[in-house]
């Protein structure tokens, strides 16, 4: 590689050093001209493949360490029976509304033991206070020390709440702490 050193507008070195293949300047922490040397050269892996650029670790590696986390994650979740009425099923960025459509939508041969739920949380409205936080901002600093009575807001507030929960207007989010095992395999 070939590093090249950045200088000021006046023309005096700044001992800061850039590679000429990709432009990146060494890191403030090790500003040297070998460290800009270094910069595009194969780094590699504890396990002697080339690491991803950057990254410490390999491709394999890297798989195998997150096979590993997640194996973690499966074994210390629970696990449940029926899916709750309030949760779908997830797995790979997929959410599933039952089993059903879980076994419709993925090959036989790419099915797996386990699924995770993914527990529906409706959209909620903070309360009055938080609610005007936003739209009082920029105006004078003690805007919020006068602030009228908000009772008849929180009560609206509230009612918009359990409006959302009844009409079920909201989003699914993982729960790696459940998980069910799939009817057929």
């Amino acid at each position: 590689m070939n590093a090249t050193e950045l200088y000021t507008k006046a023309g005096k070195p700044t001992g800061v050093y850039y590679c000429t293949k990709c432009n990146t300047i060494s890191s403030p922490h090790n500003p040297t001209r070998e460290a800009a040397e270094q910069c595009c050269q194969p780094k590699l892996c504890a396990c002697g493949k080339p690491a991803e650029k950057y990254s410490t670790t390999c491709h394999d590696c890297r798989a195998k360490k997150t096979a590993e986390r997640e194996a973690q994650r499966l074994q210390k979740a629970e696990r449940v029976e029926t899916i709750p009425d309030d949760c779908q099923l997830f797995a790979d960025d997929n959410y599933c509304a039952d089993m059903d459509d879980y076994l419709e939508q993925t090959d036989p041969e790419d099915r797996r033991e386990y699924l995770y739920l993914a527990a529906f949380r409706a959209v909620q409205l903070p309360n009055a206070i938080d609610l005007l936080d936003s739209p009082t901002d920029g105006h004078h600093e003690d805007i919020m020390d006068t602030v009228p009575d908000l009772t008849d807001l929180n009560a609206a507030i509230a009612t918009a709440n359990a409006l959302f929960i009844k009409s079920k207007w909201g989003s699914y989010f993982q729960d790696y702490t459940r998980k069910i095992r799939i009817q057929s395999r």
